[in-house]
């Protein structure tokens, strides 16, 4: 028997989610692949000993791959975010990231959960 389960949430349709952790805070690429040309995320988690505010900064560094960078995501109780982060888009739709951080303090160690989402349909200028 095989099951098939399909998720919307606001009319935003879950293609990918999951969990990994990091032992480092070196740079993890995510790839996302489809029957279309790959998307790729680079994802990075920083310390700023200026701002201790904790932020994700984004960069659009070519037309098929964002990088990520998580600035100051050191609680052991988590970070999660309030709201879907746009980081491109596929299929002429928007394309979002939602996320769940836990850090622990003085360490690399991470774990993240996330979740991809196909959103409205991208309207050009």
């Amino acid at each position: 028997m095989k099951f098939s389960v399909e998720l919307t949430i606001d009319e935003m349709d879950l293609i990918n989610s999951g969990t990994f952790l990091t032992h480092s805070n070196s740079n993890i690429k995510m790839k996302l692949i489809d029957e279309g040309p790959p998307i790729f995320l680079k994802i990075q988690f920083q310390n700023d000993d200026q701002d201790k505010k904790a932020r994700v900064v984004t960069k659009i560094e070519s037309t098929d791959t964002v990088e990520l960078s998580f600035l100051n995501f050191n609680n052991p109780l988590g970070f999660f975010s309030t709201f879907p982060l746009l980081i491109g888009s596929s299929y002429d739709r928007h394309l979002y990231l939602t996320y769940a951080i836990y850090g622990i303090p003085e360490s690399n160690l991470k774990k993240f959960d996330y979740s991809i989402y196909l959103g409205e349909e991208v309207i050009n200028a």
